[in-house]
């Protein structure tokens, strides 16, 4: 039998159900059903159970659905637990987005983040776009995904993007020198298969545009571009309003948990907290997880500014080791650095191979590079001058049109997995404390699935402190199905989201 059928069988057990409806349906489970679940562990090991994950969680999930289930879990959280301290390490998109919707259900939070800034890190150093699935035609899991988290990071942050159409427009091109990982015909099957929306380009077309050596190509519109300084501007205000506590630089530099003597509540710069949730991309209290090796890049993108008369247009080259041109985008004045080009459009450049100039197994050491500096100006021209060879090969005009006018650095953390698919990670990290909660993705946009399977996690934990039945609310035998699958039988009450 498949896990599927096997976990249904647990889930229809009357004593169970009996167990689970007065508080939280999979820690009744977990109390009253060991017998059963050691048997079923005996049929279904571990590893099986998340082969099978992404079918158990993400068979024909919506956007409505994922946001029910935010809304009842917070509900649930508010009721069995309204007292709770919740301490957010990191003042990213994720750890901002998780510290202002705890807040605004009414719960104590601090936000830590050892930067001067919020967004200083690699929320604020990105590509900065949404994206649907397009990027990723190797990965059938990271396109849907993507397509959902587009969806849902639309509705709830609208206010933060830039949704005009000559921003959004974008190029995908399919090399011709052979280094491509698909043909163009491949692409074009696979966006016509999962309904992606795209303008076909004859070879006409392409060379009116300015392109060279490409197969084909097609113009996308569907993907928004976050502003570079607006969310950190409007988090801060909306934190403040919400009574967060920031903690900035030196007071929020987290290097370790402080030891309570107790699995209930964590010690956090002389605070004590119940739960503390990891936003930093895995580089504090690191977690390596058993089916995704980790590694820790310092990466360089160089900024260009487009000259006077020339009509935007961003480009990708696909699928290999090739480089893109996105848009950088500031709502408010440019920084001091660009601010006489104030009024032009400055990109981004990005190159699949040669963005990442620096890679380290651990955190501490590239961090620790981050901080010493890793490339003279000389090699940071030189690399740059790398990039620009294949920018103009494929636009030939691009020197006409654009000039460099600086760089960005920033250290981000990838999934070292040959399918180039993107994972959402959110776990309990026992091992350092059972109050320890962490979130691993590179993708912006997947937050919103990501607070659902946290707010999973934490419900999973915690001991009721009354007995209404508030997460029968949650309605369907599938949704309960779902919550209960979760908790008991993933290893480390992990989810991986692929």
């Amino acid at each position: 039998e498949t896990p599927d059928n096997l976990l249904r069988e647990v889930i229809r057990d009357s004593n169970a159900m009996s167990s689970c409806f007065p508080c939280l349906p999979w820690r009744g489970l977990e109390r009253s059903m060991e017998s059963d679940r050691e048997k079923l562990m005996q049929k279904v090991s571990a590893k099986q159970l998340r082969r099978h994950q992404s079918l158990v969680l993400e068979d024909d999930e919506t956007a409505d659905e994922i946001e029910k289930m935010i809304s009842l879990a917070l509900e649930a959280l508010v009721e069995h637990h309204p007292d709770a301290k919740i301490a957010v390490i990191g003042g990213g998109m994720y750890g901002c987005h998780h510290a202002l919707s705890f807040a605004r259900e009414g719960f104590k939070v601090d936000l830590y983040d050892k930067a001067e800034t919020l967004f200083a890190g690699a929320s604020g150093h990105c590509a900065f776009r949404i994206h649907r699935g397009y990027h990723y035609p190797r990965s059938q899991k990271t396109r849907k995904m993507c397509s959902l988290d587009h969806d849902l990071f639309v509705r709830r942050y609208g206010n933060l993007l830039c949704k005009e159409i000559a921003t959004l427009e974008k190029a995908f091109l399919i090399s011709e020198d052979g280094k491509s990982a698909i043909d163009y015909g491949t692409m074009q099957t696979i966006m016509h298969g999962v309904g992606l929306p795209m303008e076909e380009l004859e070879q006409q077309r392409l060379k009116e545009l300015g392109f060279d050596q490409v197969e084909g190509g097609f113009l996308n519109r569907e993907e928004p571009i976050l502003y570079v300084d607006y969310p950190r501007v409007w988090f801060r205000e909306e934190l403040e309003k919400a009574g967060v506590g920031i903690y900035l630089g030196e007071a929020g530099n987290v290097s370790q948990l402080e030891d309570l003597g107790s699995k209930t509540q964590v010690g956090l710069k002389g605070k004590a907290y119940d739960f503390v949730v990891n936003c930093t991309y895995n580089q504090c209290f690191t977690y390596a997880p058993e089916h995704h090796q980790f590694v820790f890049e310092i990466c360089l993108s160089p900024v260009v500014v487009m000259r006077d008369g020339v009509e935007p247009l961003s480009f990708g080259v696909f699928d290999g080791p090739f480089p893109s041109l996105e848009p950088y985008l500031f709502k408010g004045p440019l920084p001091e650095k660009w601010a006489k080009y104030q009024g032009r459009r400055l990109f981004q450049i990005w190159h699949i191979a040669l963005t990442a100039v620096c890679k380290y197994d651990t955190a501490k050491e590239a961090q620790a590079a981050m901080e010493r500096g890793v490339m003279s100006q000389g090699e940071i021209d030189k690399r740059i001058g790398q990039m620009l060879v294949d920018v103009r090969k494929y636009y030939p005009n691009f020197d006409l049109e654009y000039e460099v006018i600086g760089h960005n650095f920033a250290l981000k953390t990838k999934a070292n997995d040959v399918s180039a698919h993107r994972p959402l990670i959110v776990l309990q990290n026992e091992e350092v404390h059972p109050r320890l909660f962490t979130i691993i993705s590179a993708k912006l946009s997947s937050i919103i699935h990501a607070q659902r399977d946290l707010l999973m996690l934490l419900l999973g934990v915690i001991e009721p402190v009354a007995s209404t039945p508030v997460l029968t609310k949650m309605g369907t035998a599938r949704e309960l199905h779902k919550a209960s699958t979760i908790a008991q039988f993933v290893d480390a009450h992990a989810f991986h989201r692929e």
